[in-house]
């Protein structure tokens, strides 16, 4: 997957790229909770969301 800004425009990019895919779940690195702007935004536009913990998958 390409790079994605950091900030509101980049998460929508990548929460419309995202919804494109018909994925069956989004899974996001729990990174301190920089995470959970993308998150939200994912989930808020309907995309299934889990926050894994790295050292636990």
């Amino acid at each position: 997957m390409s790079h994605r800004r950091d900030d509101a425009a980049g998460v929508e990019a990548l929460t419309d790229r995202l919804a494109g895919l018909s994925a069956a779940v989004v899974a996001l690195e729990a990174t301190g909770g920089f995470e959970m702007f993308a998150a939200s935004a994912h989930s808020a536009a309907g995309l299934p969301v889990v926050v894994v913990n790295p050292a636990q998958v």
